[in-house]
């Protein structure tokens, strides 16, 4: 099993007197259901057995890119020093060093896929520790695979979701960005657009590429809407939007906060970022992600995720 220790400061960007921690970081292969074998990495604190039962579980889904999940280790450390043990499912056809094999990458990045593959991760991981916490992150299109996967499994008790949108479809938020002339390339009216999704739709399982990913893709996520199954589910959720992403429309977010007022469901907290792009940076291409970190940390104060 490979280790490698991470040197980190905790909640490094709040204060540089912080003192370094040493994170390790464990490799393990978790074998999927048509038999891939994935690569998973676990992170804990040194000094700390990698068996001991943990405060919290958190499993986090990256976006639709393909980049190593161990890019982000160190944005954890303060909820491993909290008492996460923090689980990163490294994305078909990427290695940790970030080494892409794109036609696998691209063969297997839909939403189904990575519900199934995300699913022979906690069962590898939560057999033993069914009575703790397990909060579930995900980023831009991670997060639509993760409110998909809280959806259908009860064992996930807490869900951040990150520059997801959520209320609308994919196909709505490009319609939107369309009207704005920030289609995708190509594309300039929403009779093309049309046109092209009319395309994907004849065509779901196909290989060919649009927009740098193939059609199994978008057909996977243009007409699946993350809020439907998490008005069912009573679970605290977290959804935080920057309104100047262009990824990711502001009017996504703010749909799925309005639907759960409507609804007269309590266990939403949306928080937005005025500014602030895809990835929480300024217009200045300064990140702010701490103040995103320190909205969730008091979310999972507020929640009794982590006492």
């Amino acid at each position: 099993m490979l280790a490698t220790v991470l040197l980190v400061a905790l909640c490094a960007s709040c204060d540089a007197s912080m003192p370094m921690l040493r994170i390790v970081a464990y490799g393990k292969n978790v074998v999927a259901d048509d038999g891939f074998v994935l690569t998973v990495r676990d992170l804990h604190l040194k000094g700390h057995a990698q068996n001991e039962v943990p405060g919290a579980w958190m499993f986090y889904l990256v976006g639709s890119e393909p980049v190593s999940v161990m890019d982000t280790a160190a944005q954890y450390a303060e909820m491993i020093a909290q008492g996460f043990v923090v689980v990163l499912l490294q994305p078909r056809g990427v290695s940790p060093d970030g080494t892409v094999d794109e036609a696998v990458f691209q063969e297997y990045e839909t939403r189904q896929r990575r519900v199934a593959d995300q699913l022979a991760v906690m069962d590898a991981y939560l057999k033993d520790s069914a009575s703790v916490p397990v909060l579930l992150v995900g980023s831009s299109l991670g997060g639509v695979v993760a409110a998909d996967f809280a959806a259908r499994d009860a064992r996930v008790t807490h869900l951040l979701m990150m520059g997801s949108g959520g209320g609308w479809t994919q196909a709505e938020e490009m319609t939107l960005f369309l009207e704005r002339g920030q289609g995708p390339p190509g594309i300039t009216s929403v009779e093309e657009l049309n046109a092209k999704l009319d395309e994907i739709r004849a065509a779901p399982d196909s290989g060919e590429l649009w927009f740098g990913h193939p059609f199994r893709m978008w057909s996977s996520y243009l007409w699946f809407r993350p809020m439907d199954g998490l008005t069912t589910r009573p679970i605290p959720i977290f959804l935080a939007q920057g309104t100047a992403d262009t990824a990711t429309p502001v009017e996504s977010a703010r749909a799925m906060r309005d639907e759960f007022a409507r609804l007269g469901l309590t266990n939403l907290t949306y928080a937005e970022y005025p500014g602030l792009d895809h990835h929480f940076s300024n217009e200045a291409g300064e990140s702010r992600l701490i103040d995103l970190q320190k909205d969730v940390y008091a979310w999972i104060a507020e929640t009794g995720l982590i006492h």
